[in-house]
């Protein structure tokens, strides 16, 4: 099992979120989708292996705010370890 297929994270429970950073896109912001060929643009991960997908029927759409970085959102720690990226 690689590290990307079991949760890193814990349940918040009832601890205070209030103060987590947050970030707002504007709805003119032009996002970038890599995806490998067998999965369209609108592919949505719940398989466990991306960093954050959701549970099936749900999934993660991974974009990026630029070309380079929606590809290492394909890539992850595979394409990181080997130099790709």
């Amino acid at each position: 099992m690689s590290s990307r297929e079991s949760v890193a994270l814990r349940e918040p429970g009832g601890r205070d979120l209030s103060s987590f950073p947050t970030v707002s896109i504007p709805t003119s912001a032009q996002l970038y989708r890599g995806h490998r060929t067998a999965n369209g643009a609108w592919f949505f991960s719940n398989g466990g292996a991306g960093r954050f997908d959701l549970d099936a029927p749900r999934g993660t759409c991974y974009l990026g705010v630029d070309p380079d970085t929606a590809v290492r959102e394909v890539l992850g720690g595979a394409g990181a370890r080997v130099g790709d990226i």
